[in-house]
């Protein structure tokens, strides 16, 4: 078997709602509310000010960091892959990672990806394989490939 193909899809899991486009007029509004607090009232409105003025600037950096991490995922160089019957090989210019099969000891089988472990452990090393570049008869090799070294069940 010899598998070879390409994307530009991000390691791991999809990440929940990361592709929401956050704004900063809340982190921006709670700020400014913040400083009136602190600027208009006595002590009791100055330390609610305060407060309202941390919690400002941490919706801030939750929508700088989100973001950033929306925008790494648009500009993410494509990783190649090949899979044969030695192990499995994913990098790309950056980097890469190499397994064997010796290290390979159970799968788990999603509609995007497929995703390998080490162990039964399970905050083990995982390496996930993308569905989506795959030809029907690659994902059908493949998963015969698993399903012969006892890594997925027989359909």
């Amino acid at each position: 078997m010899l598998l070879e193909f390409s994307s530009a899809r991000p390691p791991g899991p999809p990440a929940a709602g990361r592709r929401w486009p956050r704004s900063y007029w809340p982190g921006g509004a709670t700020v400014a509310i913040g400083v009136a607090l602190v600027l208009g009232g006595g002590s009791g409105a100055n330390l609610l000010g305060q407060l309202v003025g941390v919690l400002g600037c941490c919706l801030l950096a939750n929508t700088a960091v989100t973001r950033r991490l929306v925008a790494a995922d648009a500009n993410r160089e494509p990783r190649r892959w090949a899979i044969d019957d030695d192990g499995l090989r994913s990098g790309n210019r950056l980097g890469s990672v190499h397994w064997t099969w010796a290290q390979v000891h159970r799968a788990v089988e999603y509609p995007d990806r497929y995703l390998l472990y080490q162990s039964d452990n399970p905050h083990t090393a995982t390496f996930d394989v993308p569905r989506e570049p795959l030809t029907p008869d690659q994902d059908d090799e493949f998963r015969a490939f698993l399903t012969d070294r006892g890594l997925l069940p027989a359909t």
